[in-house]
């Protein structure tokens, strides 16, 4: 069953479908069977195949992010940071199981839990690692040309 998503509402054969979900409203119930919603949503990650069509299905999911255990930087934190020498502050977790099913269908607005085998890859204030050397013409700073 393939899941066909129409930026308008008008479409006849859509109107009255039951399996249409509003992404926008709050999951019905905290349990899906015995299971709990966070349970449930592990079970699904481990087929992705169907994941995001029951998520849809069973409203799992709803499209807003759960922030209350993450931490975010401050005006005051970001400024004292020495952010002219390229010293930002870091991110060091990320909880991911906390709003695991928004995780799997949707993507994080800072990057975290995008990849939930490795949550920080990628994450906004994370260093990385690169393939090659940086190059400056004067060795700290000015453009390569």
């Amino acid at each position: 069953m393939a899941m066909i998503f129409m930026p308008s509402g008008n479409h006849p054969q859509l109107q009255n479908d039951p399996s249409r979900v509003n992404l926008h409203s709050k999951p019905k119930s905290t349990t899906v069977g015995k299971l709990t919603a966070l349970d449930r949503c592990r079970q699904i990650q481990a087929n992705p195949s169907s994941a995001a069509e029951i998520l849809l299905r069973e409203r799992l999911i709803f499209s807003v992010e759960d922030l209350s255990g993450r931490r975010g930087l401050t005006q005051e934190e970001v400024v004292r940071s020495n952010i002219a020498f390229a010293c930002v502050p870091r991110l060091d977790e990320a909880e991911c199981q906390r709003s695991l099913c928004y995780n799997l269908y949707y993507r994080t607005m800072d990057g975290t839990c995008n990849n939930l085998l490795q949550p920080l890859r990628g994450a906004a204030f994370r260093p990385y690692n690169r393939l090659l050397m940086p190059e400056y013409d004067n060795k700290l700073s000015e453009p390569v040309g």
